[in-house]
């Protein structure tokens, strides 16, 4: 919204919040700092290991998970990618800044940054995958899509987002129709769900192991 300066900006006009490029977070809880010790015990972490890599990125402002790729283009390169704290795409200022944290572009494997010297890390962020759900469902009395539409695209939603909150320790995501269905079929006015399909094909969809996954159409 509309911002409004606490002293005076000689030239400033307008000005206005239009777009967040990183997320701020909740204070941590008791129970995340209680597992968060518990794996640093577990870990057995030394500067440059793959649970390493994964504890450093994970203290960052707004990044919600990392998958790290070790010798990802030959030794010494380490490949870091990361969603934030939303388990979404990050922006490109999170990933540059996560990238300038860990191994800065211009000293690459020079060690300026967290990296150990002779890492040459490079920082990307998941991309995300759409996808389209279409089924034919079984109303009862009074009931039609148009009824339920905005809670069916809800439900979807849902399940895509801990979907995405998995992403991290997951090979890679699998969207699943009897998880679809589950969803829909708890929905008031739905009697009974077939033909469901990901996609326009009727299995479960895999995606990327670098790729989360968004809602695109849904029809019922």
């Amino acid at each position: 919204g509309q911002l409004i300066p606490i002293e005076y900006i000689g030239g400033l006009e307008t000005a206005e919040l239009t777009e967040i490029l990183i997320n701020g977070e909740d204070e941590e809880s008791e129970d995340s700092l209680r597992q968060r010790y518990y794996d640093s015990l577990n870990s057995q972490s030394f500067g440059g290991n793959i649970q390493n890599y994964k504890d450093e990125v994970n203290k960052i402002q707004d990044v919600g998970g990392v998958k790290v790729y070790p010798v990802w283009n030959g030794g010494g390169t380490v490949k870091l990618v990361i969603i934030n704290s939303n388990f979404k795409v990050p922006s490109s200022d999170l990933v540059n800044l996560v990238q300038e944290e860990i191994d800065p572009i211009q000293n690459q494997g020079e060690g300026i940054g967290l990296a150990p010297i002779g890492h040459k890390v490079t920082v990307t962020g998941v991309v995300s995958t759409t996808i389209n759900v279409s089924t034919t469902i079984t109303y009862k009395s009074g009931y039609a899509w148009e009824n339920i539409k905005a809670i069916a695209e809800e439900a979807i939603d849902d399940y895509l987002n801990e979907l995405n909150m998995s992403w991290e320790d997951e090979e890679n995501l699998i969207v699943r129709i009897s998880q679809i269905e589950t969803r829909l079929l708890s929905i008031d006015g739905v009697l009974d769900i077939v033909n469901t399909m990901i996609n326009d094909v009727a299995s479960n969809f895999s995606v990327d192991k670098d790729s989360i996954v968004v809602r695109g159409e849904v029809v019922g």
